[in-house]
């Protein structure tokens, strides 16, 4: 009889450990969800504060950064040719666009900026050394001019382009050494309550001086990113750009309409992002900007 007992309780505990076994293998093989089989004990705790470190973050936009400095980007010289314009409006880069007046497309450059939101500017011809020799094209401010002259003529360029923030120059490297005839301009620009950007195509130019002495808002360029139209120069004058708005918190680079300065500021359109905070140049126009800071530079630097 001992016997017998023994071998059903043997035989019942086999049972046992067989439909455990069992059980565990419908479980973790079956009725589990693929993926989640984990060691007992060992359940993974799902949060949604928390949520897995080993997933992937997305991409996600270029946020502002208010520690980063400020950038701003004049692409001037525009008004003869559309397509070009165009593209430079879908780079994706809140750039200011400068369009001279008189020219072929310079209202439509003007409608179709407006229509984009982006800033734009009077990109006003005056007389460079050597004129006239050296054309600064139709609608030019001339050092013959009176200042009855000088008033008609940007009054006429201003009309051209409404919706303009503000001006800079075109060639003048002639024009904006002299004060009485900066002087007049500045009078025109605070009464329509626009700023200046000096484009310093001269050493000696005192536009910034004449601005400030009649209240008006003004800065100076700080670097021309494409004088020489190769990729590594345009490349190293964005990385100057970058480098001046490091140190002083903010800076401005004057581009022209070349399918090269294009390209390169395609290229580098991440890195500008990252580095900086790309604004419209009006975002730079603080009154109490320090126009000591206008130095002289390099003669590479300076154009007519």
């Amino acid at each position: 009889m001992k016997r017998k007992r023994s071998r059903v309780f043997l035989l019942y505990g086999l049972v046992l450990m067989l439909g455990g076994l069992f059980s565990l293998t419908l479980y973790f093989f079956i009725l589990k969800p693929p993926g989640s089989v984990t060691a007992p004990g060992r359940e993974k705790r799902f949060s949604p504060e928390r949520p897995d470190k080993r997933e992937v973050p997305r991409p996600r936009p270029f946020m502002p950064d208010p520690a980063r400095p400020k950038v701003a980007i004049i692409i001037d010289d525009l008004g003869y040719d559309l397509k070009v314009a165009k593209a430079f409006m879908r780079m994706e880069l809140p750039v200011t666009l400068s369009i001279l007046p008189l020219a072929p497309f310079t209202k439509n450059i003007a409608h179709e900026a407006k229509m984009r939101g982006l800033e734009i500017l009077l990109h006003q011809p005056m007389e460079p050394g050597g004129y006239p020799r050296v054309d600064p094209g139709p609608g030019a401010l001339l050092l013959s001019m009176s200042p009855i002259q000088i008033v008609g003529v940007l009054d006429a360029n201003l009309k051209q382009i409404p919706g303009v923030k503000g001006i800079n120059n075109h060639m003048g490297s002639s024009f904006t050494m002299n004060r009485d005839k900066m002087g007049v301009v500045a009078k025109v620009l605070r009464q329509e309550r626009l700023f200046f950007i000096d484009s310093r195509t001269s050493k000696g130019t005192v536009a910034l001086e004449e601005m400030g002495r009649h209240r008006v808002p003004g800065r100076p360029r700080d670097v021309f990113l494409d004088n020489e139209l190769a990729s590594h120069a345009i490349d190293g004058q964005i990385a100057r750009l970058l480098c001046v708005a490091e140190r002083e918190g903010s800076a401005i680079g004057i581009g022209h309409p070349h399918p090269m300065t294009l390209e390169r500021l395609m290229k580098n359109r991440e890195r500008l992002h990252k580095r900086a905070r790309m604004v419209p140049v009006s975002e730079l126009m603080d009154p109490s900007y320090n126009l000591r800071k206008n130095k002289a530079l390099p003669s590479k630097q300076v154009r007519r």
